[in-house]
């Protein structure tokens, strides 16, 4: 199948995690930019929680298995459908 193939079914999307630490308590920051599915717009979340990392990022990856749930990812119970 050539990439023009897949491109025209597959959906494309990107999420970007910046992660940081500033030289104060409790210093960690991150942000987090991912593109819509349409990719006409994106969403941006700062943050200075890790669990919020975290579920923000299985949130975006549940999108891609509609029967998966963000809790799934994060207890590891979701599989990419291979063995």
């Amino acid at each position: 199948m050539a990439n023009d193939d897949v491109l025209e079914t597959a959906t494309v999307t990107t999420l970007v995690i910046r992660v940081w630490h500033e030289a104060i308590d409790d210093g960690f920051r991150a942000r987090m930019i991912a593109t819509s599915r349409r990719g006409k717009n994106s969403v941006i979340v700062a943050t200075s929680d890790p669990g919020r990392v975290l579920s923000e990022a299985a949130e975006w990856l549940s999108g891609f298995q509609p029967e998966a749930t963000a809790a799934a990812f994060l207890s590891g119970e979701a599989s990419a459908g291979t063995s």
